[in-house]
């Protein structure tokens, strides 16, 4: 009788199945790894991007009000005479290079933000303000008024040199009070009427509306747009321009041969006073107070008188025409923005 033996030893297979179990489990592993790696390096990047996309926004708004303050500057540069282009200046932490174009009217200002490669451009058109004056007389007064010596005070439309255009023009004489007295030798004339002593009534108009509050508003301007010319020192004679004195008193006035433009005298209490007035001016004044238009004055244009006790008295041989061509020919360098564009570098 046979004996059989059977022998147990290592089996092939099953160390296989072992081994490929291991394999997958490694292989899972390195897998998730490998992606939690490129999760975690795309988080990085889009974190990074993120910061440095808002780190770059902030430079370009920073850049931006560089820009705006050039803007800004090179107007008031223009509204206080300028000319020309403001050129670099450095604003806060970086700097604005500005341009002026005059033909075009327009500003052009680059800021750039030191340390950093961002820009941004603003480019702006501005226009000239026009000038409004309602000139209803040749001499307007916001008190009771009289005239006297030889004085002449004028409405009939004279052109700039002080002829006659042919136009009937406006009243010689208006005032807001209801007391205006014709004394001495003195002439008034206006609304086609030839100066004369008494006044033709066409010429004298009492209880006319009040004035603007402000020097400005009597020219068509917003209050306080003059500010940069205010000064207390009084001008030299043969001045052009704008001149806005605000001293209390200025005597003598002196326009010698001939100065130009507008003038104004007024100050913080409204009681600012000219006196003793000599000298050639074309344009148009405007003051508190007014007192002796003296022998050798002519004025061509219009002559406001704001305050309410600024008593106006002419004598001598002065004359005062009005004249609506200097009234037209009257600028100021005031600039206003009428367009705007941005554009942005980084």
């Amino acid at each position: 009788m046979a004996t059989h033996i059977v022998k147990r030893g290592f089996c092939p297979r099953k160390k296989l199945r072992i081994n490929d179990e291991h394999g997958i489990i490694l292989v899972t592993f390195y897998g998730i790894l490998l992606l939690m790696t490129i999760l975690l390096a795309s988080l990085y990047a889009m974190s990074y991007g993120e910061i440095r996309a808002s780190y770059t926004d902030s430079y370009i708004t920073q850049a931006f009000y560089i820009a705006e303050a050039g803007i800004q500057q090179q107007l008031a540069s223009l509204n206080s005479g300028g000319t020309t282009s403001m050129g670099t200046v450095n604003i806060g932490q970086g700097s604005a290079s500005v341009t002026w174009d005059n033909v075009a009217k327009t500003i052009v200002s680059t800021g750039t933000l030191s340390g950093k490669d961002v820009s941004s451009t603003i480019t702006v058109t501005v226009h000239q303000t026009n000038l409004s004056v309602n000139a209803i007389a040749a001499l307007h007064a916001a008190s009771n008024l009289t005239t006297n010596g030889n004085i002449t005070v004028d409405g009939r439309d004279h052109d700039s040199n002080g002829n006659l255009t042919g136009d009937p023009g406006v009243y010689g004489v208006a005032t807001t009070a209801n007391s205006y007295t014709q004394s001495g030798s003195s002439q008034i004339g206006g609304n086609g009427a030839v100066p004369a002593n008494p006044y033709d009534p066409v010429a004298v108009q009492l209880n006319a509306l009040p004035f603007p509050p402000t020097p400005e508003e009597i020219l068509g301007l917003q209050a306080g747009t003059l500010d940069a010319y205010k000064t207390s020192t009084p001008p030299s004679p043969n001045f052009s321009g704008i001149v806005y004195y605000t001293g209390d008193t200025w005597t003598p006035v002196d326009f010698g041969t001939f100065s130009s433009g507008i003038l104004i005298v007024h100050n913080a209490d409204a009681d600012a006073l000219m006196k003793n007035v000599h000298g050639n001016f074309n344009g148009v004044i405007i003051t508190d107070k007014l007192s002796h238009l003296n022998g050798d004055m002519f004025v061509n244009g219009a002559i406001f008188v704001t305050t309410e006790d600024g008593n106006v008295i002419g004598n001598g041989s002065a004359i005062l025409n009005y004249s609506s061509e200097v009234l037209a020919n009257l600028t100021v360098p005031i600039y206003e923005i009428t367009s705007w564009q941005d554009s942005h570098n980084g």
